[in-house]
């Protein structure tokens, strides 16, 4: 009778040490956990991802648990410099798509008013050739999150004064587009290797690459 007690018990505690075993095999396999993986808005620059916090640090860029939380944290910590850069190798890429270039056609007749105004304002005579870059991140609503000037000359910092628009454009094709204007003050040059990829407004008219 001893020896059949002594042998459940052994039983039970190899049943529990296996029930243990399992649980602890479904917490690390479990979808819950995964799917948990998965919940991270990744920014990095001005894009945002739906990936693992896993693959957002192997980026170098940070999780956050909204998607409106990542936009808006999207540029933090850049300088004016590095956030006019980014945005520009960002719209660079979008231009040119199907997407991208209806865009361009719009956002061109939108901006067109203040662009013009600008130049009004700046123009010298004779023409200084100079030219002032304006990047632009678009939220989805088509409200303005980030304007970004470039070169630092004479001229852009009469458009940095004088440069106004309304805060909301029209609504792009997706969340955080980049847009990038130039206004010059003179004619429009020729570009070695052709026409750059964004929108341009000089003395002579509005110009846009395409």
């Amino acid at each position: 009778m001893a020896a059949a007690h002594l042998f459940l018990v052994r039983s039970m505690r190899a049943l529990s040490v296996h029930i243990i075993e399992l649980f602890a095999a479904f917490a690390l396999f479990s979808p819950t956990r995964a799917l948990a993986d998965t919940d991270c808005w990744c920014a990095k620059n001005v894009t945002v991802n739906h990936v693992s916090q896993s693959e957002c640090d192997a980026i170098g860029g940070t999780g956050y648990k909204t998607k409106q939380e990542a936009l808006a944290n999207a540029l933090t910590g850049l300088t004016n410099s590095d956030a006019f850069h980014t945005i520009s190798a960002a719209a660079a890429k979008k231009f040119d798509t199907k997407d991208g270039y209806q865009y361009v056609i719009k956002f061109e007749e939108w901006i067109s008013d203040a662009a013009t105004h600008t130049l009004d304002m700046c123009e010298s005579s004779p023409r200084t050739n100079l030219h002032c870059d304006i990047v632009f991140l678009i939220g989805a609503n088509g409200r303005i999150r980030k304007i970004a000037f470039g070169l630092n000359n004479s001229f852009e910092q009469c458009v940095t004064k004088n440069f106004r628009t309304a805060a909301t454009a029209p609504k792009p094709p997706a969340d955080a587009w980049p847009m990038h204007i130039r206004i010059i003050d003179g004619g429009v040059p020729k570009y070695k290797g052709g026409d750059p990829p964004f929108v341009m407004f000089s003395n002579d008219k509005p110009y846009r690459t395409h």
